[in-house]
């Protein structure tokens, strides 16, 4: 891993989930460039998110594309608070998935590597 994707997860590593914010246009950058989407400027700073989420669009996955990979799984589409969208996956009941639930962030995998991954918030 080199330039901003190893940024990023040394960041993960801490169990934080890092992210851009132009200082030109203010907008988030994600995932992490050496340059901003909106305005193509190159002053970038990191933030940390809240990790507070929706979820837009997700899919449940029943047959694994490799023996790696523990069913069920359900990669996700979510929307964070501070304005930007990742690709993660939704960890703990498939029941609990619907578009809009809230999410928060959490952390899977070892030491040598955390993993951003979400879980919806019960009782909304």
């Amino acid at each position: 891993m080199t330039g901003t994707a190893r940024e990023f997860w040394l960041r993960a590593n801490s169990e934080v989930l890092p992210y851009q914010r132009c200082a030109s246009c203010s907008e988030p950058n994600f995932p992490p460039l050496e340059w901003c989407r909106s305005c193509l400027s190159t002053d970038l700073v990191w933030e940390e998110s809240s990790g507070k989420g929706v979820l837009e669009s997700w899919s449940v996955v029943w047959r694994p594309v490799s023996p790696q990979f523990v069913v069920p799984y359900a990669p996700a589409i979510v929307e964070l608070a501070e304005g930007f969208r990742m690709i993660s996956c939704i960890v703990g009941d498939d029941e609990d998935l619907h578009a809009g639930a809230k999410v928060a962030l959490e952390f899977a995998g070892d030491s040598s590597q955390r993993i951003p991954v979400f879980r919806v918030v019960k009782g909304q």
